[in-house]
């Protein structure tokens, strides 16, 4: 009896060392799985700028957004762009967009079938997009990915939380695409189901996410896990990258699946509408 008592005790200490390092590996590999379907969010993408001149569809003209079928602001708005014939064709499955991180918004997911919609609901998905903003005055758009800018984020897990345009920016970096160095001072963060000071309101958390951790996906196809450090480095690239498309710094604005608004961004606008002001007074 005493053998065996010491050989279960044995047993239970190393239980005790290997289930936690067990129970990170299974979270890598569920974080793996995410990073997966942003990979395959992007080859839709990708299969899309290859038909349409090497540009996604907030950088194609405004004509040839409402040929492909996208409303005025389709073109920035995450329920749209899902749901173009070309990406969604490319996507196959709707399951790619919600994330196993994201398990409160699978039963809104099962309930849409690509083959027949042109519309995906917000609270069916769990990945943003870098689109950019339409302007009021100004240029017609201001770009933000594009695959002739390499490094510029693409797509990333709705957990993410930036400085303006109610949280969904990667930075406060000036508008309008301006030539020139980046001028931010502010980054986005990753929101964790952890914070204990999140927006309740507007949750961007994630059940399996905690603070400081998300996945990003960039332009050249890659996906990338990614803490609070790593979104930094890859913003301030994302900032940085120059590509034949279009010129100046590529936009901090992008969509995210954590409301329905699409893409009236009015704290761009705001900071647009001021700019002009200020010149009529010069």
């Amino acid at each position: 009896m005493v053998e065996l008592l010491v050989v279960v005790a044995i047993i239970g200490i190393l239980m005790g060392l290997l289930l936690p390092g067990l129970s990170a590996v299974k979270h890598r590999m569920t974080r793996t799985r995410c990073m997966n379907n942003i990979k395959q969010i992007g080859l839709a993408f990708t299969i899309f700028g290859t038909d349409n001149g090497m540009k996604y569809p907030w950088v194609v003209r405004k004509r040839d957004q409402y040929r492909l079928g996208f409303s005025y602001y389709g073109a920035y708005d995450n329920q749209e762009l899902y749901g173009n014939a070309i990406i969604r064709t490319m996507l196959g499955t709707a399951q790619v967009l919600v994330s196993p991180l994201d398990p409160e918004r699978r039963l809104a997911n099962d309930a849409v079938n690509l083959r027949f919609v042109s519309f995906v609901p917000s609270e069916a998905t769990s990945y943003g997009l870098g689109s950019g903003s339409p302007l009021s005055t100004g240029p017609a758009q201001e770009f933000c990915a594009d695959q002739t800018h390499a490094s510029t984020i693409l797509a990333m897990t709705r957990n993410i939380k930036g400085p303006i345009n109610g949280g969904d920016s990667l930075s406060n970096q000036s508008g309008g695409n301006p030539a020139g160095n980046p001028d931010y001072t502010q980054h986005a963060e990753w929101v964790g189901v952890d914070d204990t000071n999140r927006n309740m309101v507007n949750d961007r958390a994630m059940a399996g996410l905690k603070r400081d951790s998300g996945q990003v996906g960039l332009a050249d196809g890659s996906a990338h896990l990614m803490n609070a450090g790593t979104l930094q480095e890859q913003i301030q690239a994302h900032h940085v990258d120059k590509g034949s498309n279009y010129g100046g710094i590529p936009s901090p604005i992008i969509d995210t699946p954590n409301d329905t608004i699409p893409g009236v961004h009015k704290d761009w606008l705001a900071w647009n509408a001021a700019q002009a002001a200020a010149q009529g007074g010069n």
